[in-house]
């Protein structure tokens, strides 16, 4: 379809090249080659099969299939945002609690969450899906009806891409968007003073996760409501748009590597940030997985996925996130500091905070097995 990609091979959530999701998905998209492998049909009819199943968005000039995609804008007064990722295997497909469009929807949510956090606008978006010549056609075509659903639901073009051979199932998504000029939200831009906000609640995913795990008394409704939050991962659309539309941050971090990776590199090691757990919105997931499995309610923040952005925002401007011409979540968590470290208080005590940091080749939030269990016993918070 476009140009070809080639990536190296990493994840070990999915080593088994026979792996073929879970294959009891309903899909409005029917036909009658469904049943077929991708080795039954060859890219090419493949791709003629799939185009015209498609919303073609009227700012996608030429429509699908060209050499590369070209998308209609014509301010003068922007610059171009550019993202590309793989998206891991989401636990919720491996786990055989949700099919592949789950997987879709995350290399959406996971490009666009980057560009909304750098103060811009996702416009556009591509799917590069690589898999072993066994699966079945509408494993793929699962993945890519995921991806625009989600593009769809949030106006942004869904521009076509790529399917290609590999030993192993990947899933890579690029975005482009735009921000107005020498608007785009740093990493290094907070100051001491300056009030750390997050959009969104915390604890969501690792709650839902935990226990799906352990909660054998859970009622069927119970199941699907912490399945349907880990198969729609979600960024902070209504949040992030409010804020790169009044302009009130200085630097700005999603928490895809979790919310302890966040808070550190907008900290730069050289400034510091107290956190006022009383202030910490919890998922209501996190506070009953506490509850119900003892897990430390302040670790379950930190165990990824749930898509928050982090902000630095002068005091002044504090009373716009109030404000009722948006629907966001925001919560005013803490401040940055002069001392370096990142400390937190609660109704009882100080703590100096360490905790998970997702990081490729060492230790990675999309393994589970590793975080799942610091999540629960670790001790992140150490009374000062």
């Amino acid at each position: 379809m476009i140009t070809k990609t080639d990536f190296p091979v990493h994840s070990t959530i999915l080593q088994d090249p026979s792996w073929k999701g879970n294959n009891s998905m309903s899909t409005k998209h029917n036909g009658s080659h469904l049943e077929d492998t991708m080795i039954d049909l060859g890219e090419k009819l493949f791709v003629s099969q799939l185009l015209p199943k498609l919303r073609r968005d009227p700012r996608l000039v030429d429509g699908f299939g060209q050499d590369a995609a070209v998308i209609d804008f014509a301010q003068n007064d922007t610059q171009l945002v550019f993202k590309i990722d793989r998206a891991s295997a989401p636990v919720s497909i491996s786990k055989g609690w949700s099919d592949s469009r789950a997987w879709g929807r995350l290399a959406v949510t996971s490009n666009c969450s980057d560009i909304l956090a750098t103060g811009g606008t996702p416009l556009a978006f591509m799917l590069c899906v690589c898999v072993p010549p066994n699966w079945k056609a509408s494993e793929v075509e699962s993945i890519v009806f995921g991806c625009e659903e989600f593009c769809i639901a949030n106006e942004v073009v869904f521009a076509g891409g790529d399917t290609k051979e590999s030993k192993t199932p990947q899933v890579i998504g690029s975005a482009v968007g735009t921000v107005h000029k020498n608007t785009a939200l740093r990493r290094d831009g907070a100051k001491v003073g300056q009030k750390l906000v997050m959009a969104g609640p915390a604890g969501g995913f690792m709650g839902a996760y935990l226990q799906l795990e352990y909660r054998k008394d859970a009622t069927e409704s119970q199941r699907q409501g912490w399945i349907e939050y880990l198969s729609n991962p979600t960024a902070r659309w209504s949040e992030a748009r409010f804020i790169n539309t009044t302009r009130i941050a200085s630097a700005a971090m999603d928490t895809s590597d979790g919310i302890f990776e966040a808070l550190s590199v907008l900290s730069r090691n050289t400034l510091g940030i107290s956190l006022d757990m009383r202030q910490v919105k919890f998922h209501p997931f996190a506070i009953e997985c506490s509850e119900t499995l003892g897990v430390p309610l302040y670790n379950l923040m930190f165990g990824g996925a749930d898509w928050n952005i982090m902000y630095a925002i002068d005091k002044v401007h504090l009373d716009k996130l109030t404000a009722p011409d948006h629907s966001g979540e925001f919560f005013v968590i803490g401040e940055f500091t002069k001392d370096g470290k990142i400390i937190a208080i609660d109704d009882r005590f100080a703590y100096e905070v360490s905790g998970p940091v997702n990081e490729q080749f060492r230790a990675r939030i999309e393994d589970m097995s590793t975080f799942m269990d610091d999540i629960q016993k670790a001790r992140y918070f150490m009374r000062i």
